[in-house]
């Protein structure tokens, strides 16, 4: 397997365990994604999303905003979004961190 073929893989496993629920499993796929590319938006998002839900801001946020950031950057080049997809997701993000951690 490639790296990216790995990287899809877990990706794809965390999006199967979180939707099953095992939310520890998903973390753990979406942090072995995160060697592979430490921009994965798609890692960095779910990492950041399951903390803010947990109601762990403090961890959270920053895992989210650097998703912001990433989006405004152009950074992972594999997301596969429009400029306008981008900045829509983004400003998604900064409304969920805004009203479930009051920043």
């Amino acid at each position: 397997q490639t790296p990216e073929e790995r990287l899809d893989q877990y990706l794809q496993l965390a999006y199967q365990a979180r939707g099953a629920g095992r939310i520890a499993e998903s973390r753990q796929w979406s942090e072995r994604a995160l060697t592979l590319n430490p921009e994965s938006i798609a890692a960095l998002n779910d990492i950041g999303t399951m903390l803010v839900r947990a109601g762990n801001c403090a961890e959270g946020a920053p895992y989210l905003q650097k998703v912001v950031d990433l989006l405004a950057s152009g950074g992972d080049h594999r997301l596969l979004l429009s400029n306008a997809s981008r900045e829509e997701l983004a400003a998604n993000i900064r409304e969920r961190l805004a009203a479930q951690c009051q920043q």
